[in-house]
């Protein structure tokens, strides 16, 4: 630690001597000087992030500051007044699927730091990081290394077995006419949940056909029944969108807000400015309003993807959707039997038993429709 200290004291004493008024040539020295400490601060960091995943604890395992965290993270506050025999604390154990999340959370996080030092010390050789990145792992990142991590490995084992005989506390339960749902007090009818989604769709649509499409009326919506997907192909960024057999469907939907903005004075005049050298921009404060409608858009259309097509989504099932394949994984969003399909990894069932299970939904054809317009024409 007392390395991070000194590498950003001396960065910091390099930005006041950038900051200070002088001639180009000091100045660029100036710069030289602060892009030398940054990059040292950010080495310091990787190593003492590295030093906490890569320690060897042996049978003290709280020697660990990752793992005497985790000790604090298995403790959380009781809902109702609860004395412990030991401390004499307001406070309680968590249950075991709630503190496995956190330790799934400490275990990836980990994973990406692992990762970026085994790219950093290869990169000069990127042939070499897969074995480095192997060595690594059989080193410190499994279950019989009697290292941080090893232990937290081996606590999510005990977990997953512990998860599996616990009883869920806080149950919802149903009227006996099957139309409301009673959770700690809170009603929920069944004709609300309809209503709710009914009013996010048309607060998405109108978002996206007044805001993000600029009002045009004359744009075809971009409809499912008319499109062709192939479910097993893999390459990388492939889906729907690059499929030949829709080009003449989605035909000029790629720059079609990029024209919309050439042919209409009015919206020139919010997004296009002349810089000094008599160039063209786009404005910056136009463009983040634009964004702020898109993160608006996002929100809304939300409760019309999660919840009619069966139970909503949990946050791991819902921030893993991809519209297109990545490089290590395929997409989320199929186009089968004319209809959209989000098939996601059912998260809960992999916390509780440590199997995996496919969570496969079909969106109802109107919400569908908006998602596949908004996707060809925005996110694309």
């Amino acid at each position: 630690m007392e390395d991070v200290i000194g590498a950003l004291r001396r960065r910091d004493k390099a930005a006041k001597g950038r900051g200070a008024p002088s001639c180009d040539k000091k100045e660029g020295i100036a710069t030289r000087d602060y892009d030398k400490c940054d990059a040292e601060l950010k080495h310091t960091i990787r190593k003492l992030y590295i030093s906490l995943i890569c320690q060897t604890v042996g049978s003290r395992p709280f020697r660990s500051a990752i793992l005497s965290f985790c000790a604090m993270l298995s403790r959380t506050k009781a809902l109702t007044r609860r004395v412990d025999n030991e401390q004499h604390k307001r406070c309680t154990w968590r249950e075991p699927g709630n503190f496995n999340s956190n330790l799934s959370a400490l275990t990836w996080t980990a994973q990406l730091i692992l990762f970026d030092f085994v790219c950093f010390q290869k990169q000069d050789d990127e042939d070499g990081i897969p074995d480095l990145l192997d060595q690594m792992c059989k080193k410190y990142f499994q279950q019989m290394a009697e290292t941080p991590f090893g232990h937290v490995l081996q606590w999510r084992l005990y977990l997953f077995a512990a998860s599996r005989t616990s009883l869920t506390k806080h149950q919802a339960r149903w009227s006996l006419d099957g139309e409301t749902v009673d959770y700690m007090g809170t009603k929920l009818h069944m004709e609300q949940v309809t209503q709710l989604v009914e009013s996010e769709f048309r607060q998405a649509h109108s978002l996206l056909y007044d805001e993000l499409l600029f009002g045009m009326r004359d744009v075809a919506p971009i409809e499912a029944w008319r499109l062709h997907d192939d479910l097993d192909v893999d390459d990388y960024g492939a889906s729907w969108l690059t499929d030949e057999r829709n080009r003449e469907i989605l035909a000029g939907t790629h720059d079609a807000l990029l024209r919309q903005i050439e042919e209409r004075a009015d919206l020139r005049q919010v997004f296009v400015r002349l810089d000094p050298n008599g160039g063209v921009r786009l404005c910056p404060k136009a463009i983040a309003i634009y964004e702020a409608h898109v993160q608006e858009f996002l929100k809304r259309i939300l409760a019309p993807i999660s919840v009619p097509s069966g139970p909503p989504l949990r946050s791991p099932e819902l921030l893993s959707i991809t519209y297109i394949n990545t490089g290590a994984r395929r997409r989320s969003v199929f186009l089968w039997e004319k209809t959209v399909m989000i098939y996601v990894r059912y998260s809960k069932s992999q916390e509780q038993t440590g199997e995996e299970k496919d969570n496969i939904r079909f969106l109802p054809p109107a919400v569908g429709n908006l998602l596949l317009t908004y996707l060809s024409t925005i996110q694309k």
